[in-house]
């Protein structure tokens, strides 16, 4: 239901998706390809076309896009997040999709505050040795897990934790 709600960013900030089906009796989607590499992946990176603070705007600009048609993404593992050649940022993985039926104002929205948390990650990769950030940043929910397994946040969006 969320790519049909999203239908507008099918092909730009998502992938478009061309319709149902199964595969080995299991319900699946048929989506475009996206020629990208997940956020992890471009963390380490050695070398990048792409600055952080680009890459940040990139992501703060999906997640606008995102906001727009009152969607919040709830599972931010860097896995569902591609940056393409051109370093656009491609939100993959609508599982985790909800449309709450308040939407609060950009400045104060989940998409918004969510975007540190995915560029911390990000930091983390790519320095593995780094101070822990002094600041402390909005981490839409109460857990988190490592992120080389799959969900790094199970559960619902709107529970608001705090995070160091």
């Amino acid at each position: 239901s969320a790519y049909k709600k999203l239908q507008k960013l099918q092909g730009t900030v998502i992938p478009t998706l061309f319709g149902e089906g199964s595969f080995n009796g299991r319900p699946a989607l048929i989506l475009s390809e996206i020629k990208g590499i997940t956020l992890r992946d471009f963390a380490k990176l050695v070398e990048t076309s792409v600055e952080e603070n680009t890459l940040k705007s990139r992501l703060e600009n999906a997640f606008r896009e995102l906001y727009k048609y009152g969607a919040e993404h709830c599972d931010l593992n860097l896995g569902n997040f591609l940056v393409c050649d051109n370093g656009q940022v491609v939100v993959v993985d609508l599982e985790e999709v909800e449309f709450p039926d308040r939407q609060q104002a950009w400045e104060s929205s989940v998409n918004l505050g969510s975007v540190n948390y995915p560029m911390s990650r990000f930091r983390d990769v790519r320095y593995p040795r780094r101070a822990p950030s002094p600041v402390l940043y909005w981490m839409p929910h109460t857990g988190a897990s490592d992120d080389r397994s799959g969900s790094e946040m199970p559960g619902s969006c709107c529970s608001m934790g705090l995070m160091s």
